[in-house]
């Protein structure tokens, strides 16, 4: 907007009143302006109004200039440390000063540090004073160590706020009078205040920790309404140790244990297979009674299937088998069309499957699946056919067959890859075709570059290494935040890393074992 196109009785106006009201009189006329569609391009079509940054603001001298000075002494008088201590207090850890006291003390405790953080990232942006940049990313670091301590993302002041959350109010013991809850005096509006804080930490100042710390303190307010929304809460924040179990399904908990024998935890994922020769084939049934049993424990329950090949019978071998058993063109051609004979070999062995994922259906369980694991390995008698005639289609045939023909609505499916290449796309079976992504690092996939490439293929979907032998480390996980959970190959996990590796990993307070799962 022009100065020509404010009408001549505004301008008269402007002139009859006292310079300090003109800016915001001029505020409000480009309000009305904005709200009657005044402002219009040289054709006469409205245009969509843009906000500045306040970066892009300069005061000069006068009131605004002289109200913003006395905001900026008036932050900096407050001890951050003061306004941390309940929070460091509530998790255990020593504070760093002394709390405020009123508000600062009671059960309103904690609202004051999400109004200043606040405060500190608008006040970064309209005087460019990185004293406050560096004050708001000082809280912010403090905030994660304190959520590290409480685990479960829990962020709060107030005195036995997460006991009060997790044993009365999860549960649905309300008690509510006034602006009281269980005690607690609005306690939502106290934590809307901190959330708010750190949003604005991540949208004015860029820290991406802030938004990290802020997806994951929405998961102690509520219960996650299954296993995939879980994993999207935690994704970008914290990672699920895994653990794989393979041969023999009669001890389909073997590796799991071992690990509780080496780290005295458990892992927050378990993982079976249905597996291929006669005796594992037989004990199917023991594996999937201890996925219910794992579930039942608040474990994740990932399956496995490596399928015999549709040409021959089962049981059948690894190598060959599974593996140098490759189906030829004219097979593939075949099983991928409905109705031929090889297809509707595969439909049979799918029923097979179906009972089992029927039973814990049955029994509420939700399985992350993977039938066709790394779909790039052309060794495997499914992988090594790119484009969307090749392993993808097959997936997809898998897919709708167990999801539509079946109602088998309790899985989670994992599309996975090796790295070995970086064809990717060439095997996306369609991003409606799975939830979660898997990958399988057996070579150099620990690399940032493997990391980065993934990335935009995946988009906002979970991402999980999918199987390892070498495990990830603290480091590596924290420099690669988006992978979900990690999960060892079984025996691997003993035969590649040590004791010591193991320990280092699990006692990361990134790390989510399973006395910290929420349960379903």
């Amino acid at each position: 907007m022009s100065r020509s196109d404010i009408p001549e009785s505004i301008k008269q106006a402007i002139k009859n009143i006292g310079k300090a009201h003109i800016a915001i009189l001029i505020l409000l006329v480009i309000l009305v302006f904005c709200q009657s569609n005044i402002l219009t391009s040289n054709n006469g079509t409205p245009q969509p109004v843009e906000l500045y940054s306040l970066y892009n603001v300069l005061l000069l001298d006068g009131p605004f200039k002289h109200a913003t000075d006395l905001n900026k002494a008036s932050l900096l008088k407050y001890d951050p440390d003061r306004l941390l201590a309940r929070f460091r207090i509530e998790a255990d850890l020593e504070p760093k000063a002394e709390p405020y006291g009123r508000w600062g003390a009671e059960s309103l405790a904690g609202h004051s540090l999400g109004h200043h953080l606040s405060a500190c990232a608008l006040m970064y942006q309209t005087t460019n004073d990185k004293r406050f940049r560096d004050r708001a990313s000082y809280i912010v670091d403090e905030l994660e160590e304190i959520q590290k301590a409480n685990k479960d993302g829990y962020i709060g002041a107030f005195a036995d706020g997460q006991k009060i959350f997790e044993e009365e109010i999860a549960p649905g013991n309300i008690k509510s009078q006034g602006f009281n809850l269980n005690g607690i005096w609005a306690p939502f509006y106290t934590h809307h205040k901190v959330m708010a804080g750190l949003r604005e930490a991540y949208r004015l100042l860029g820290n991406e920790k802030a938004l990290g710390l802020l997806i994951y303190s929405t998961s102690s307010f509520s219960q996650p309404s299954g296993v995939l929304d879980y994993i999207y809460s935690i994704s970008g924040v914290k990672t699920i140790a895994g653990q794989h179990n393979k041969e023999p399904n009669a001890k389909p908990a073997m590796w799991t244990e071992y690990i509780k024998e080496t780290t005295g935890k458990y892992p927050g994922l378990w993982s079976g297979d249905f597996l291929f020769q006669q005796v594992n084939i037989d004990n199917r049934w023991t594996m999937i009674h201890e996925a219910e049993r794992q579930w039942k424990k608040g474990a994740i329950i990932n399956l496995m299937w490596h399928g015999c090949p549709p040409d021959e019978g089962e049981p059948c071998g690894w190598d060959p088998g599974l593996l140098n058993a490759q189906l030829d063109d004219d097979q593939w051609e075949e099983i991928t069309t409905d109705g031929t004979p090889l297809n509707q070999e595969w439909k049979r062995r799918m029923d097979d499957i179906a009972v089992y994922l029927q039973y814990l259906k049955e029994k509420e369980v939700e399985v992350l699946f993977r039938p066709f694991h790394e779909m790039n390995q052309g060794k495997f008698w499914w992988g090594g056919r790119p484009g969307p005639d090749g392993t993808a289609k097959l997936y997809r045939i898998t897919h709708d067959y167990l999801t539509d023909e079946k109602g088998l609505n309790n899985l989670i499916w994992v599309w996975d890859m090796q790295d070995m290449s970086r064809d990717f796309e060439m095997y996306n079976p369609g991003d409606e075709y799975w939830d979660i992504f898997g990958f399988d690092v057996y070579d150099k996939g620990y690399d940032i570059s493997w990391y980065n490439y993934i990335l935009p293929i995946v988009g906002d979907k979970p991402m999980a290494i999918g199987e390892c032998s070498k495990l990830p480390g603290p480091e590596m996980l924290n420099d690669q935040p988006r992978w979900v959970f990690f999960m060892p190959w079984a025996e691997l996990v003993k035969k590649s890393n040590t004791p010591e590796e193991i320990n280092q990993l699990y006692n990361d307070p990134r790390i989510i074992t399973l006395d910290e799962m929420p349960g379903w």
